[in-house]
């Protein structure tokens, strides 16, 4: 069984399709009031002046990168 960042891909596999199911009505909802949840976000980033190439890796989700 291959693995995909650590997680078999089965149990992978299962979780996408649950989350895409429990998803599938709010994510639009999420969509159009994104912005109004995360002011300031954007200008944020913008300042930290990244490189373009630049990758975030997270501690909280290990093999993540945003």
């Amino acid at each position: 069984m291959t693995e995909l960042h650590g997680v078999a891909e089965p149990i992978a596999a299962e979780h996408a399709e649950r989350m895409d199911r429990m998803d599938r009505y709010q994510r639009h909802i999420y969509d159009l009031t994104r912005k109004y949840y995360l002011l300031g976000r954007d200008r944020a980033i913008e300042s930290l002046q990244l490189a373009p190439d630049a990758r975030w890796k997270s501690d909280a989700a290990p093999g993540a990168t945003f």
